[in-house]
């Protein structure tokens, strides 16, 4: 993938519930808890739709998502890219396990920032099993509003995120 030299990273991520069940044969989009995105519409293969409230991942399906993220990272690896890109920003799933306002779980997913991290550090050491941490990047939107996101924690929430996160040496940090 690299013929110019120039290295290309596929960035993985997952939309949690900026989707819709017409994207899921039918099923709801997933999400760290029941909270609804509001605002703005979504297109649909059906026509653009109401965004539905998701439905919040069990601890199985977590592990089963923190286990499709290997899986992807080493697809990308079989197809030749030069690394991978956690998208943990923008109201996407990851981000949904660590903005307190649509993280309301009470097991060890939420309430602290340690458990609200937990997630995101699952997915790492999922990805970081297929790649070497300097062909790893992340994407993170402290206090990003996109897809009706925000915390009035979003300090103490990324402070602990990036002191975690410098613990891994990953490649990047976007």
């Amino acid at each position: 993938m690299e013929p110019t030299g120039t290295p290309i990273f596929l960035q993985l991520w997952h939309c949690g519930r900026a989707s819709h069940s017409d994207f899921h044969n039918g099923e709801l989009p997933v999400s760290a808890s029941a909270v609804k995105l509001n605002g703005d519409q979504i297109h649909t293969p059906l026509g653009k739709k109401e965004y539905e409230t998701p439905r919040p991942l069990t601890v199985d399906d977590i592990k089963a998502t923190v286990s499709d993220y290997r899986t992807a990272a080493a697809n990308a690896k079989d197809a030749g890219f030069s690394g991978v890109e956690v998208h943990s920003a923008n109201g996407y799933l990851i981000n949904q396990f660590l903005d307190s306002k649509t993280n309301l779980r009470t097991d060890a997913y939420g309430g602290s920032l340690e458990n609200k991290y937990r997630f995101l550090k699952e997915v790492l050491a999922a990805v970081l099993e297929v790649w070497p941490a300097e062909r790893v990047g992340i994407r993170l939107s402290p206090n990003g509003v996109f897809n009706d996101m925000g915390s009035p924690d979003f300090r103490e929430t990324f402070l602990y995120t990036i002191k975690q996160l410098n613990k891994l040496d990953l490649g990047y940090v976007h």
